[in-house]
């Protein structure tokens, strides 16, 4: 008897290391990462887009860009917009610049020029 506990205490460790595990490594997969989430039908979208085009900056900034009309794009803005503590009725554009969260065309500018201003 007293072996069998052994062994099912053993497997709920295990069980509660690896579930541990596996939510935090989520949480990790974008850190260091800049991402950009548009809509081609977001006017504020279209300003940051412009910005980007006629500056050069996929030439000078490493980025992504991710369109939220894509159910997947849309539930990684949603994680990240949890880690910065935002609410699920988040506007867009949205950039996550590695470790917060920037939302609105202005913002985003603002930090697209600051990010490439020595290049």
């Amino acid at each position: 008897m007293k072996k069998i506990m052994i062994i099912i205490i053993l497997i709920l460790i295990i069980f509660i290391v690896f579930f541990l595990i596996n939510k935090n490594a989520g949480n990790q997969i974008y850190d260091n990462q800049i991402i950009l989430f548009f809509s081609q039908t977001c006017i504020h979208c279209q300003n940051v887009k412009k910005f980007i085009i006629e500056n050069d900056i996929s030439q000078k900034l490493v980025f992504e860009e991710k369109d939220v009309s894509n159910s997947e794009n849309l539930d990684v803005l949603n994680k990240l917009a949890k880690r910065c503590n935002l609410s699920r009725d988040i506007s867009i554009p949205f950039l996550w610049n590695g470790n917060s969260c920037i939302l609105g065309d202005v913002d985003i500018i603002n930090f697209l020029k600051e990010k490439t201003k020595n290049n």
